[in-house]
């Protein structure tokens, strides 16, 4: 079964990246590619339900615990909850990049479920709280007074946020690119990154 299994995986990700070159390449007519999005979600939802199906029969040994099914079930509702509300709030963005941002986190939590049943629970808690600041800031950008703003601004900001560590240093992890401001720790280059594309 696992062996099948990972002849299926191989299939779905080529599918799932073929469907994504065919739109992103041929560029085709908006119903195609809304047609081909939503095969794309397809994919995603097989590749998601493939991997349940055997994360359950691997547990089944064990007897299924029911924390393993509790698991299960947030992970889609999170997942579920964030593609409904994208169709609702975000439709307007780009679906093929939202995909790949799907597919990406259905592989990255399978794979640490492999590894790590404890730290495949956390992700699902950072998934969706990722998902909901994702949210505040398309919210955020709708708003057309943030596009008047001179990039001046933006980079003055984002020298001032590189400069933090010299100013208010902190070693953390063995690095010394971290700031620490009144017991809060931060990497000021992670900001900078969303300031500079304005700039």
């Amino acid at each position: 079964m696992v062996l099948v299994s990972k002849y299926v995986y191989l299939f779905l990700l080529v599918m799932f990246a073929g469907i994504g070159y065919f739109v992103y390449w041929r560029k085709p007519s908006a119903n195609v590619c809304k047609e081909m999005y939503s095969y794309q979600a397809g994919v995603i939802v097989l590749f998601n339900l493939l991997s349940c199906i055997l994360i359950v029969l691997k547990e089944w040994n064990k007897n299924i615990p029911w924390e393993t099914f509790q698991m299960l079930l947030l992970y889609a509702g999170v997942m579920f909850g964030m593609y409904f509300l994208l169709l609702t709030l975000h439709r307007h963005t780009n679906r093929l990049l939202w995909n790949c941002v799907y597919m990406l986190l259905s592989v990255g939590f399978i794979t640490l479920w492999r590894l790590d049943p404890d730290t495949a629970k956390t992700q699902i808690y950072w998934i969706a709280g990722g998902f909901a600041v994702v949210n505040v800031v398309l919210l955020f950008f709708r708003g057309r007074w943030i596009w008047k703003i001179p990039g001046i601004v933006f980079m003055v900001v984002s020298v001032g946020l590189i400069l933090l560590p010299f100013v208010f240093p902190s070693e953390a992890n063995g690095s010394l690119n971290w700031a620490n401001i009144k017991g809060f720790v931060f990497q000021p280059s992670e900001f900078v990154k969303l300031t500079y594309a304005f700039f």
